[in-house]
């Protein structure tokens, strides 16, 4: 059995929080979703609507945390649905918005400090998470799981392997396109399943 085991019909609770990059005094606007006993109701998340529990308290129990780092002029809130699949497993998921490279703001798209940032955003929400968040004290201590999307993979491969080596560098990525025929609602479906069974082997030791 798992050391952290899944909540009974944990419901997903929701709150915002805005940290400070002290280097750049830019704001880290961050969504937190979370195993919660509160009921849910069908709740403004951004420009979405979804069933969520707002500031509905954390569940009893101990749970891995994930932060899910969003593509460059992006939104940490495309990958509510996963988030919310996760939460809903017993996941604390962290996602933030990265100042200067998201959908309202990309001023730093393809700039210097956007790439030296990024994982610096990722590191001070793990530490913020750890030490001063309403999570601390329920977070498993063993491991922390990074979820990237484009740039976002780049982040979290760069936020704990600093200086990034260079060699794995490849500047250039074509564009992804879906083939014919992709279902994209039952790859999302199978993707989140995969993603659960495979936190659950490595963060629910």
């Amino acid at each position: 059995m798992s050391g952290y085991p899944v909540p009974d019909s944990a419901s997903c609770g929701y709150r915002t929080f805005e940290l400070i990059d002290e280097r750049t005094a830019r704001a880290i606007t961050l969504v937190v979703l979370y195993p919660s006993d509160a009921d849910e109701q069908v709740t403004s998340l951004g420009p979405y609507s979804m069933s969520l529990a707002p500031d509905g308290p954390l569940a009893a129990g101990v749970f891995p945390l994930v932060v899910i780092s969003h593509g460059t002029g992006g939104s940490g809130l495309v990958y509510r649905n996963l988030a919310s699949h996760l939460a809903r497993r017993g996941f604390v998921v962290a996602m933030p918005e990265h100042p200067g490279n998201n959908r309202n703001d990309n001023a730093l798209a393809n700039a210097i400090e956007n790439f030296e940032g990024r994982p610096r955003h990722v590191r001070i929400i793990v530490d913020w998470a750890f030490t001063s968040s309403p999570f601390a004290a329920h977070l498993a201590r063993d491991g922390v799981a990074v979820i990237g999307h484009s740039l976002g993979g780049y982040t979290a491969l760069a936020a704990f392997l600093s200086p990034f080596p260079p060699a794995m560098v490849n500047s250039s990525f074509p564009p992804s396109q879906d083939p014919p025929g992709f279902d994209r609602e039952q790859f999302h479906e199978l993707l989140n399943a995969e993603i659960v069974a495979f936190l659950d082997r490595t963060l629910r030791p």
